[in-house]
């Protein structure tokens, strides 16, 4: 932990050959989470700006059921 902790290196973890973890310290762990937000934003603008150009097609829902029930999720939690 101190190594993650005080020296900001990651520290691999392996319970077995199918388990793998990595311990971050959480200011390495904010900072991924920020430069993920900042990632999916600029993709979702990408994204956006595609729809408005008409490169791709965008899927219209009347009601949360249809959105959900085509995305797979039954909204329960919702």
């Amino acid at each position: 932990m101190s190594r993650a902790v005080m020296s900001h290196r990651p520290t691999r973890i392996k319970r077995s050959d199918e388990e793998h973890a990595v311990l971050i310290s959480e200011e390495a762990f904010e900072e991924y989470l920020r430069l993920k937000r900042e990632r999916e934003a600029a993709d979702l603008r990408e994204l956006m700006a595609a729809a408005g150009r008409g490169e791709i097609e965008m899927t219209v829902y009347d009601s949360r059921e249809a959105a959900y029930a085509d995305l797979g999720l039954d909204g329960a939690d919702q």
